[in-house]
């Protein structure tokens, strides 16, 4: 079974195993948040370290689709560590079906959904059962 990457560690991988046209391998914090504002989300050094560490919130939609351009990878790479270790048929179309969905939300509104997901799956894997999660 692939083990998979959080996004934290993906995204310092990218970094340091993206090759240069020098013939070079890997970018600085500082040319790393460069091309990624050269791909359409303007960010310093210090906010992309910020990414890089474990914990870390995940990046808005605008920050991600610029990632995703930056280092050529999809949406799906980046976040595979999110999807379920056995693919069923139902999952796969939920999933394809949220990953649809998500452009046509705002930066805002796509914070609510990752909060709310990051919140069922914390509760999921501390095994505690959602339908006996009290309503606020």
């Amino acid at each position: 079974m692939k083990q998979k990457i959080a996004f934290h560690s993906k995204l310092a991988g990218l970094r340091m195993n993206y090759p240069k046209s020098d013939g070079s391998v890997g970018l600085s914090l500082r040319e790393a948040a460069r091309l990624i504002s050269q791909n359409g989300y303007d960010i310093k050094h210090a906010g992309y370290a910020r990414w890089e560490k474990a914990g870390a919130n995940l990046p808005g939609r605008t920050a991600i689709e610029a990632i995703c351009r930056a280092f050529s990878v999809d949406t799906e790479q980046l976040f595979e560590e999110f999807r379920a270790p056995k693919k069923y048929k139902v999952s796969s179309q939920r999933f394809e079906w949220i990953v649809s969905k998500m452009p046509l939300l705002s930066d805002e509104e796509f914070d609510v959904v990752m909060a709310l997901v990051d919140t069922m799956v914390a509760r999921t894997r501390s095994g505690q059962s959602l339908a006996r999660v009290p309503a606020d």
